[in-house]
């Protein structure tokens, strides 16, 4: 028996599935990830760049 009362077989089937997902998201979203990138860095750099200018 493994984590939870389950066998290693049943715990090992879920991580491969849970990988496939994972990764089946990562490949459809590939060619959005440069525009995702774009926008987090514009969130970061923006609050910093908020923050200078009400503390300055």
């Amino acid at each position: 028996m493994a984590i939870g009362g389950r066998s290693n077989v049943a715990t090992v089937i879920v991580t491969v599935v849970v990988i496939g997902i994972v990764g089946a998201l990562l490949w459809a979203a590939w060619p959005l990830l440069p525009m995702v990138g774009d926008w987090l860095s514009g969130i970061f750099f923006g609050f910093f760049d908020w923050l200078r200018e009400t503390t300055a």
